[in-house]
Protein backbone atom coordinates (compact mmCIF):
# COMPACT_ATOMS: atom_id res chain seq x y z
CA UNK A 1 0.00 0.00 0.00
CA UNK A 2 1.31 3.45 -0.96
CA UNK A 3 -0.03 6.09 0.77
CA UNK A 4 0.46 9.79 -0.11
CA UNK A 5 0.37 12.60 2.27
CA UNK A 6 0.04 16.19 1.34
CA UNK A 7 3.18 17.94 1.66
CA UNK A 8 1.46 20.71 3.14
CA UNK A 9 -0.11 18.44 5.95
CA UNK A 10 3.79 16.46 6.32
CA UNK A 11 5.63 19.71 7.22
CA UNK A 12 3.17 22.03 9.00
CA UNK A 13 4.11 20.15 12.36
CA UNK A 14 7.83 19.54 11.15
CA UNK A 15 7.22 23.56 11.17
CA UNK A 16 5.23 23.88 13.95
CA UNK A 17 7.47 22.40 15.97
CA UNK A 18 10.78 24.37 14.87
CA UNK A 19 8.82 27.24 15.98
CA UNK A 20 7.98 25.91 19.49
CA UNK A 21 12.21 24.33 19.65
CA UNK A 22 13.15 27.85 18.89
CA UNK A 23 11.03 29.58 21.63
CA UNK A 24 11.89 27.07 24.30
CA UNK A 25 15.54 27.31 23.33
CA UNK A 26 15.39 31.16 23.60
CA UNK A 27 13.36 31.43 26.55
CA UNK A 28 15.77 28.38 27.94
CA UNK A 29 18.60 31.40 27.13
CA UNK A 30 17.25 34.07 28.61
CA UNK A 31 16.26 32.21 31.82
CA UNK A 32 20.05 30.59 31.85
CA UNK A 33 21.28 34.52 31.76
CA UNK A 34 19.21 35.63 34.24
CA UNK A 35 19.82 32.55 36.47
CA UNK A 36 23.69 32.96 35.99
CA UNK A 37 23.42 36.88 37.04
CA UNK A 38 21.46 35.90 39.85
CA UNK A 39 23.92 33.71 41.05
CA UNK A 40 26.79 35.70 40.48
CA UNK A 41 25.55 38.54 42.46
CA UNK A 42 24.81 36.19 45.50
CA UNK A 43 27.99 34.54 44.80
CA UNK A 44 29.86 38.31 44.71
CA UNK A 45 28.16 39.55 47.67
CA UNK A 46 30.45 38.60 50.21
CA UNK A 47 33.24 39.96 48.28
CA UNK A 48 31.44 43.16 47.87
CA UNK A 49 30.75 43.90 50.86
CA UNK A 50 34.31 42.51 52.13
CA UNK A 51 35.89 45.33 49.58
CA UNK A 52 33.24 47.98 50.91
CA UNK A 53 34.42 47.08 55.05
CA UNK A 54 38.25 47.00 53.93
CA UNK A 55 37.51 50.53 52.34
CA UNK A 56 35.75 51.88 55.17
CA UNK A 57 39.33 50.44 57.20
CA UNK A 58 41.34 52.06 55.29
CA UNK A 59 39.81 55.62 55.22
CA UNK A 60 39.90 54.83 59.61
CA UNK A 61 36.44 53.84 60.13
CA UNK A 62 36.92 50.92 62.09
CA UNK A 63 33.34 50.42 63.27
CA UNK A 64 32.18 48.69 60.28
CA UNK A 65 31.80 44.64 60.33
CA UNK A 66 31.71 41.87 57.57
CA UNK A 67 28.22 40.64 58.08
CA UNK A 68 28.53 37.02 56.49
CA UNK A 69 26.25 34.08 57.36
CA UNK A 70 27.00 30.17 57.08
CA UNK A 71 29.91 28.54 57.21
CA UNK A 72 31.44 28.55 54.15
CA UNK A 73 35.04 30.03 53.03
CA UNK A 74 33.37 33.64 53.07
CA UNK A 75 32.17 33.20 56.69
CA UNK A 76 35.43 32.09 57.58
CA UNK A 77 36.87 35.03 55.79
CA UNK A 78 34.37 37.30 57.37
CA UNK A 79 35.52 36.03 60.73
CA UNK A 80 39.24 36.60 60.15
CA UNK A 81 38.71 39.70 58.40
CA UNK A 82 36.65 41.42 61.72
CA UNK A 83 39.11 39.78 63.90
CA UNK A 84 42.27 41.70 62.04
CA UNK A 85 40.25 44.30 62.12
CA UNK A 86 39.56 44.88 65.85
CA UNK A 87 43.54 44.39 66.86
CA UNK A 88 44.29 46.98 64.19
CA UNK A 89 41.58 49.25 65.90
CA UNK A 90 43.12 48.07 69.08
CA UNK A 91 46.69 48.77 68.09
CA UNK A 92 45.84 52.25 66.46
CA UNK A 93 43.88 53.42 69.48
CA UNK A 94 47.00 52.50 72.02
CA UNK A 95 49.16 54.44 69.62
CA UNK A 96 47.31 57.35 69.53
CA UNK A 97 47.08 57.03 73.40
CA UNK A 98 50.87 56.89 73.49
CA UNK A 99 51.26 59.64 71.13
CA UNK A 100 48.69 62.17 73.25
CA UNK A 101 50.88 61.44 76.65
CA UNK A 102 53.95 61.64 74.86
CA UNK A 103 52.58 64.97 73.68
CA UNK A 104 51.50 66.02 76.85
CA UNK A 105 54.69 65.05 78.48
CA UNK A 106 56.87 66.80 75.62
CA UNK A 107 54.93 70.29 76.23
CA UNK A 108 55.28 70.25 80.16
CA UNK A 109 59.31 69.49 79.69
CA UNK A 110 59.23 71.97 76.89
CA UNK A 111 57.40 74.33 79.67
CA UNK A 112 60.03 73.32 82.12
CA UNK A 113 63.13 73.90 79.79
CA UNK A 114 61.73 77.11 78.93
CA UNK A 115 61.12 78.36 82.56
CA UNK A 116 64.33 76.94 83.05
CA UNK A 117 66.00 78.86 80.63
CA UNK A 118 64.66 82.23 81.72
CA UNK A 119 65.94 81.61 85.43
CA UNK A 120 69.20 80.41 83.72
CA UNK A 121 69.25 83.79 81.58
CA UNK A 122 67.95 86.02 84.83
CA UNK A 123 70.87 84.50 86.84
CA UNK A 124 73.34 84.85 84.14
CA UNK A 125 72.47 88.46 83.13
CA UNK A 126 72.59 89.84 87.12
CA UNK A 127 75.56 88.05 87.87
CA UNK A 128 78.45 90.87 88.07
CA UNK A 129 81.14 87.82 88.12
CA UNK A 130 82.09 86.58 84.37
CA UNK A 131 80.43 84.12 83.19
CA UNK A 132 80.43 81.92 79.96
CA UNK A 133 78.69 78.86 79.08
CA UNK A 134 81.50 77.26 76.49
CA UNK A 135 82.39 73.94 74.78
CA UNK A 136 85.82 72.13 75.31
CA UNK A 137 86.59 75.84 75.55
CA UNK A 138 85.26 77.56 73.07
CA UNK A 139 82.63 80.20 74.57
CA UNK A 140 79.34 79.23 73.27
CA UNK A 141 77.40 82.55 75.41
CA UNK A 142 78.61 84.45 77.47
CA UNK A 143 77.18 87.69 80.53
CA UNK A 144 77.77 91.05 80.31
CA UNK A 145 80.05 90.67 83.35
CA UNK A 146 82.37 88.88 81.69
CA UNK A 147 82.46 91.30 79.11
CA UNK A 148 83.37 93.84 81.29
CA UNK A 149 86.21 92.02 83.12
CA UNK A 150 88.17 90.87 79.80
CA UNK A 151 87.75 94.47 77.57
CA UNK A 152 86.21 92.35 74.95
CA UNK A 153 82.59 92.50 73.84
CA UNK A 154 80.11 89.66 74.18
CA UNK A 155 79.83 89.18 70.64
CA UNK A 156 83.50 88.82 70.51
CA UNK A 157 84.12 85.92 73.09
CA UNK A 158 81.17 84.02 71.73
CA UNK A 159 83.10 81.50 69.22
CA UNK A 160 86.88 82.72 71.01
CA UNK A 161 89.03 79.95 73.05
CA UNK A 162 87.62 80.99 76.92
CA UNK A 163 91.51 79.30 77.57
CA UNK A 164 93.01 82.64 76.70
CA UNK A 165 91.29 84.95 78.90
CA UNK A 166 93.06 82.81 81.83
CA UNK A 167 96.30 83.52 83.08
CA UNK A 168 99.01 80.80 80.82
CA UNK A 169 100.33 79.35 84.66
CA UNK A 170 96.51 79.09 85.61
CA UNK A 171 95.56 76.69 82.29
CA UNK A 172 96.82 73.50 83.37
CA UNK A 173 95.01 73.90 86.49
CA UNK A 174 91.41 74.71 85.01
CA UNK A 175 91.48 72.37 82.22
CA UNK A 176 91.58 69.52 84.91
Amino acid sequence: IITTIPQGILFSNIIQNIYWMMFIVILSIVILVLANQILIKKLLKPVDDLVFVSNQYASGNFSEKVHISGKNEFSKLAYAFNYMAEHIKRNVDTLEKTVQERTEHLKLANETLAESEQRFKILHDASFGGLAIHEQGMILDCNQGLSDISGFTINELIGSNGLELIAPDDRDFVMK
